[in-house]
């Protein structure tokens, strides 16, 4: 710990406390190693007391995935007040919510230092025009606020680009990481033999998951409608879902399932911490979502060894090599999906070699470690070049 980083306070802004725990939390850990002092600010839920039990304290303050004016306002008012209050030395935000309420705060605030990390554009191809130029604006503010932007996929800074979203000299490669020694097919593998048991899968029957809260937008239905269709050719097939209710319910994806037939077996298995088993008794990992940063759930299925069925979009073109780790099919298109999934399941010894080079791609690329290391080398350049304008 040096002198100059020892009172040098940050505030990683996000909306909901379970980004904290489970996409942040390592990384604050590591910059508080550092020397840094680490505080967070996001909604209150069940996962804060989880956050402060690890030394990183916890501002709560209400913020809204969904656009909500009245809401907004008020929780910009509150960053604002609790960024002047506190004088935090850097203000680094993430998710597109957090973004922009929290660096136009954080602007208007005057905090000397202010990073964004995208996680992923909220607009996407097929969007409505008017909505697409709503979000691009909302973006182009959070920018202008920031001094510093990384991305965690190389095609959303050429997008940014594109969209004259920021100017190039502002945006920075990123990545995105996972704990890959966590995350290793071999030492999981009774886990994963008790789970089945537990959800009444017998040896050796193909189990296809899911892993992302349950709205549209990660492409359930599409999901579900290609399990119907795969079930036709494996009847024995199982289906997992893992991960909280949030815009859609269980109950709303359960009533898409009573139209299909065959009725496909789906197991929803809800919030889950211990998540390498889960992995570790699929065939195959699916993500048919519609917009993506770099997706978390298919790093860590690489980690796992698994291969991997995503759509063709940004952020899941980072992870998954097409042929190569895994496949990708076009966005809601459930026939595609379904044929892309039962080609997987047809071949196991070709899946097996992709779950091979896709552990192999997950160690040089998706350790997080090189996340952390980027983050704090971005944080030491701004306090050089704040020391160097004194």
């Amino acid at each position: 710990m040096t002198q100059r980083t020892r009172h040098f306070r940050i505030a990683h802004i996000t909306t909901v406390d379970q980004s904290v725990r489970f996409l942040l939390l390592n990384q604050l850990l590591y910059l508080r190693e550092q020397g840094y002092e680490i505080e967070t600010v996001c909604a209150n839920g069940q996962w804060v007391a989880a956050v402060r039990s690890r030394g990183i304290p916890v501002h709560t303050i209400t913020m809204k995935r969904a656009v909500t004016p009245f809401s907004d306002l008020v929780a910009l008012v509150r960053l604002y007040r609790l960024f002047r209050r506190e004088r935090f030395d850097l203000i680094h935000t993430h998710t597109p919510k957090a973004n922009f309420l929290g660096q136009l705060a954080a602007w208007l605030a005057r905090v000397p230092r202010r990073v964004i990390t995208v996680h992923g554009f909220y607009f996407y191809d097929g969007m409505p025009k008017w909505e697409r130029r709503f979000y691009i604006l909302l973006e182009k503010i959070s920018s202008r606020c920031a001094h510093w932007i990384f991305s965690q996929n190389r095609e959303d800074i050429a997008t940014a680009i594109r969209e004259r979203i920021s100017p190039e000299w502002k945006l920075h490669f990123l990545g995105n990481g996972i704990d890959v020694d966590y995350f290793r097919h071999d030492r999981h593998l009774g886990a994963a033999v008790r789970l089945r048991s537990e959800l009444g899968i017998p040896p050796g029957t193909p189990v296809v998951g899911i892993v992302g809260r349950l709205t549209l937008e990660k492409g359930y239905r599409e999901f579900v409608e290609a399990a119907a269709i795969i079930c036709a050719q494996h009847p024995g097939a199982h289906f997992v879902a893992i991960g909280p209710e949030d815009v859609i319910s269980r109950s709303a994806i359960e009533k898409v399932m009573e139209e299909l037939r065959p009725a496909p077996v789906l197991h929803f298995c809800g919030m889950q911490v211990d998540m390498p088993k889960f992995y570790a008794m699929m065939s195959v990992c699916v993500l048919p979502s519609h917009r993506e940063g770099v997706p978390r759930a298919l790093m860590e299925a690489a980690a796992m060894s698994l291969p991997a069925v995503a759509t063709n979009i940004r952020g899941c073109r980072e992870v998954v090599e097409p042929g190569r780790t895994g496949l990708l099919v076009p966005v809601r298109d459930a026939r595609r999906l379904a044929d892309a999934i039962l080609e997987l399941l047809g071949d196991p010894e070709r899946a097996r070699a992709m779950g091979e080079k896709a552990r192999r791609k997950a160690e040089r690329e998706f350790d997080e470690r090189l996340v952390f290391v980027r983050v704090r080398d971005a944080y030491t350049q701004l306090m050089q070049a704040s020391a160097a304008k004194r």
